[in-house]
């Protein structure tokens, strides 16, 4: 699954990958464990509102306007569009904090 995480960060544009933060993020999410739970659906628009709500702006301490939070959603989305209806959870927060300049904030997903 890691080797799968580094390929789809660098098939989205992310070429350094901070390992660190790719781990404090698997490490965070160790409790799903179901396949379903680990991939995130962009068209769901329930799953998106929690992810507004709570794992983006308390998990990466983001005190955005919520307006540029969905923008960047959005282009998250947008870019993993090439993985069909599954984007991977931790791949879509990484991206997420790349996007919003973030990255040093993830402490707590």
């Amino acid at each position: 699954m890691v080797k799968e995480i580094y390929s789809n960060l660098n098939k989205v544009g992310i070429k350094k990958i901070d390992t660190n933060k790719v781990n404090l993020i698997i490490d965070n999410l160790k409790t799903i464990s179901k396949k379903d739970s680990i991939l995130i659906d962009c068209w769901d628009t329930s799953e998106l509102d929690t992810i507004r709500k709570s794992k983006v702006v308390m998990g990466l301490a983001i005190n955005a306007d919520k307006s540029i939070i969905n923008k960047a959603i959005e282009e998250v989305c947008k870019k993993m569009k090439i993985f069909k209806n599954k984007k991977n959870r931790v791949v879509f927060y990484y991206l997420l904090s790349y996007l919003l300049e973030k990255e040093e904030k993830i402490t707590v997903i």
